[in-house]
């Protein structure tokens, strides 16, 4: 699955891109990963969709 499937989801119905011609939205999604914490990046791996509200 990629990132764009993802986003059609039912899920994602009110998920918006920042930048939609972006290429990364072409990228493999292996696994969803929660987290809400600063410095989220050394948390996952290539092909984890991140997702989190960003409050922390």
């Amino acid at each position: 699955m990629h990132v764009a499937d993802v986003l059609t989801l039912p899920a994602c119905a009110e998920a918006r891109v920042v930048q939609p011609s972006s290429p990364d939205l072409a990228r493999i999604v292996r696994l969803a990963h929660v987290i809400d914490v600063p410095d989220a990046q050394s948390w996952v791996r290539p092909g984890t969709l991140l997702l989190t509200t960003g409050l922390s």
